[in-house]
């Protein structure tokens, strides 16, 4: 049987495949489903004007086979969203649905220990270079304590500085297919670095917390579908598919 969840002003009829092919966006969910539509055996249905919503038990069957360091995405809630789901949607600080609606607030970001904590990150990305997919999964592994003792460090660091220096550093070599690569995976491990960072601040909202956390999945999830690149069988395995988009009991 398929598992579904929708809420009202979102429609959504997300499958497991379907779930994955939202992770592997990282951007507008249209694109994301025009992008990976040929590595799966259908296109999911989605709203994707909005996203779609998905369980917490349905998020970590996704994510776990790749063994990635983001546990803040397991104890998400929201007042719009039931029972803890988790929501799955467009970039961060937009209206995602006409109930949701974000309220980050800019006006509470520090800037101290943000330049510390994305020097690491920037490390971490320069030992990546021209590693296979196997020894750069290893090194996330290795690494994921010294980003956690660096968060601890730097709990005042800057989400919005983050995000607007990736912009910046993507409008730079975007154009130089040699380092796409290294940018994308600098993305993906700042942004969750970003959220570990927030999520861990009792100040700070819970839509907030769930924006910045969506923007990390949706990144972490582009970086997994790039350079692990499961192959349509791995997937079927993973899921016990059938090949038609159902998810066998």
């Amino acid at each position: 049987m398929t598992e579904a969840w929708s809420a009202p002003g979102l429609v959504a009829e997300m499958t497991v495949y379907g779930a994955l092919i939202s992770f592997m966006g990282g951007q507008r969910m249209t694109d994301a489903v025009d992008k990976v539509g040929a590595f799966l055996p259908f296109k999911a249905q989605v709203d994707t004007r909005h996203g779609a919503i998905i369980s917490p038990e349905l998020f970590l069957k996704i994510i776990a086979p790749f063994d990635v360091p983001i546990p803040m995405m397991t104890a998400l809630n929201h007042r719009d969203l039931r029972g803890g789901n988790i929501l799955i949607g467009p970039t961060a600080g937009e209206s995602v649905a006409e109930y949701f609606i974000i309220d980050f607030d800019e006006s509470q970001v520090g800037l101290a220990g943000y330049d510390a904590a994305y020097l690491e990150v920037e490390r971490f990305f320069r030992n990546c270079e021209g590693l296979d997919a196997g020894s750069v999964r290893g090194l996330i592994s290795e690494d994921a304590a010294t980003v956690q003792a660096l968060i601890a460090r730097a709990d005042l660091a800057s989400f919005v500085g983050i995000r607007d220096s990736i912009r910046q550093g993507e409008e730079r070599v975007w154009a130089n297919t040699e380092w796409e690569h290294i940018i994308r995976r600098q993305s993906m491990l700042a942004r969750i670095a970003a959220s570990l960072i927030w999520i861990r601040r009792d100040s700070i909202g819970r839509s907030a917390k769930v924006t910045l956390a969506l923007y990390a999945g949706s990144q972490c999830a582009l970086f997994l579908e790039r350079y692990y690149g499961p192959s349509l069988a791995a997937v079927q395995t993973m899921f016990g598919a059938d090949g038609k988009g159902q998810v066998q009991p």
